[in-house]
């Protein structure tokens, strides 16, 4: 106890990590500016309105992220991936960005003097203190942990070797240490690892990238709240459902340990899915429409599973054409740009291989241990089961010690959806669009999973879309006195924070010096 104490101030590592981390926090900084000024003009030149002006900044450093990663991939198809046309492109978005830099730098300063730093914290926390308060330590303690090594298994074995790959060589063509496996494979969100990497000359942990992709975190939470901000008329919901998505264990394990590119993948893919959700209510929809092919295409590039979201999103689709009673020409145009906007961004990763091989995603359905690898069932896929499957994959917990509890968080999750549903139909109530589309997709998403794999880090985005459905269909519904159950809401909130936090405590202690790299692995272990 008493090295654990002493640790972090005498332990000379914890300085100098601090610098190291401090430096890439700010190079950090630099490729999310760039990304957000690149994104802004993007979304400027597409025309897509947002309501709120968190939802602007939100698409627009995703926006960026995709465009610089397309930049990469570009630039590694000619074997021309290099620091030095990084860091010319990195420039001129600065450049040609230099009123808004200035404007943003003007708008900064008279911020910080006018209002000051108290005020405006204590704006923004005078509501809900509490709640908003366990929120920020949540985000700010996954903020700090993203600059622990890279210790999951698949980020070792391949992510972050072909990140390296890509960088010594210049190109897609993987050095023999690769699985060859992953030559077939979209790699853009490797690519876009890869960029900011390069242009700070980053080569050993914290990565760069690392804060890339925590930095999915706090975007997909602001997703979550811009689309829930009109829809719920209790507040307290809104900020339950952001606890909801950071109660997933498993969401957070994919960006604590770092490496993993689901969940970027699955924040892209995620919000192609939400936009056309928004589309239904919103004002100018073929906009929208155009921005979720941009993103579902950046996801595609990104990793097969973003197919399922295609299919997914032309059924939204075609239930907004029913909904409008549109024309049948209506909707083959708008599915044509669609098709035509994917195949731009992400046909490249799936021509290759129909091309050489006569399959878009080989060796997906090519190879009998891929697929068994893929797979993990933990059930028999037979009717019965496929009703039952969402509580007999997260009722593992019952049975599996090795079951993080957040398995049974999900299960009452799903629970709550179907209770919620049928509550509001036996009320003769109104669902209304959004929540129906959003249980549609958990549902569609849940029931493609049983056929293809029982992972957990697979159910991610039904599990992730259960927390803004859950919070909708409370507000509805006032499931169990209300209330009465108010406070009960607030006391859970507060036992996901504490269940959780008990991960950060290895973490910590590397942090602070008194592990160092070696032990921490050691104790850590991987995924």
């Amino acid at each position: 106890m008493e090295n654990l104490l002493r640790g972090p101030i005498q332990h000379f590592y914890f300085s100098v990590f601090f610098w190291w981390a401090s430096l890439v926090f700010f190079e950090f900084l630099i490729f999310a500016c760039a990304s957000y000024l690149l994104g802004g003009k993007a979304l400027k030149a597409l025309k897509t309105g947002f309501k709120y002006e968190g939802e602007r900044i939100i698409y627009s450093v995703m926006l960026g992220y995709g465009i610089f990663g397309l930049f990469g991939t570009l630039l590694a198809i000619f074997g021309m991936f290099n620091a030095l046309y990084l860091r010319l492109f990195l420039a001129a978005v600065f450049l040609v960005s230099i009123k808004d830099v200035l404007y943003g730098a003007k708008f900064f300063v008279n911020w910080f003097w006018q209002s000051g730093v108290f005020d405006s914290l204590k704006s923004v926390f005078w509501e809900r203190a509490f709640l908003k308060t366990l929120l920020f330590i949540w985000i700010f303690a996954n903020f700090l942990i993203a600059f622990h090594p890279v210790t999951g298994n698949d980020a070792r074995v391949y992510h972050l070797p072909i990140m390296r790959d890509i960088m010594e060589r210049g190109k897609f063509t993987f050095s023999e240490t690769i699985d060859q496996f992953y030559a077939y494979v979209p790699v853009l969100a490797e690519t876009t690892y890869a960029v900011p990497t390069a242009i700070f000359g980053n080569k050993s942990d914290p990565y760069v990238f690392q804060l890339v992709q925590y930095s999915a975190l706090p975007l997909l939470l602001g997703l979550f709240y811009f689309l829930l901000k009109n829809l719920v008329s209790d507040k307290l919901l809104l900020f339950g459902a952001l606890f909801f998505t950071l109660g997933n264990f498993d969401l957070g394990r994919e960006v604590l340990h770092a490496g993993y590119i689901d969940v970027l993948t699955f924040l892209f893919c995620i919000a192609s899915s939400l936009l056309i959700i928004q589309a239904f209510d919103g004002a100018n929809p073929s906009k929208k429409f155009l921005l979720s092919s941009v993103m579902l295409g950046l996801g595609l590039g990104m990793k097969y599973t973003a197919v399922f979201f295609g299919a997914i999103n032309v059924l939204f689709l075609f239930i907004y054409f029913w909904n409008k009673r549109a024309r049948f020409y209506d909707l083959s145009g708008i599915l044509l740009r669609y098709g035509l906007v994917l195949l731009l961004i992400s046909g490249f990763w799936y021509g290759k291989n129909l091309f050489v091989y006569g399959n878009p995603v080989y060796p997906m359905f090519s190879s009998e241990s891929l697929a068994e690898g893929i797979a993990w069932f933990v059930a028999d896929r037979n009717l019965l089961n496929f009703f039952l499957f969402p509580f007999i994959r997260f009722g593992q917990w019952f049975v599996d010690d090795t079951q993080t509890s957040s398995q049974l968080f999900i299960f009452g999750l799903y629970a709550l959806m179907y209770v919620g549903l049928l509550l509001l139909l036996w009320r003769r109530e109104k669902i209304g669009i959004t929540a129906t589309l959003l249980f549609l997709f958990v549902q569609i998403y849940t029931s493609i999973l049983f056929f293809v794999s029982h992972q957990n880090r697979f159910l991610l985005p039904a599990s992730a879309m259960l927390a803004p459905l859950a919070a909708i269909l409370i507000d509805k519904s006032r499931l169990m006195l209300y209330k009465i159950s108010r406070p009960a809401l607030v006391f859970l909130c507060l036992i996901l924070f504490l269940g959780n936090f008990h991960y950060f405590g290895v973490k910590f202690l590397y942090l602070t010096g008194v592990y160092d790299r070696g032990q921490y692995i050691l104790e850590i272990g991987g995924q």
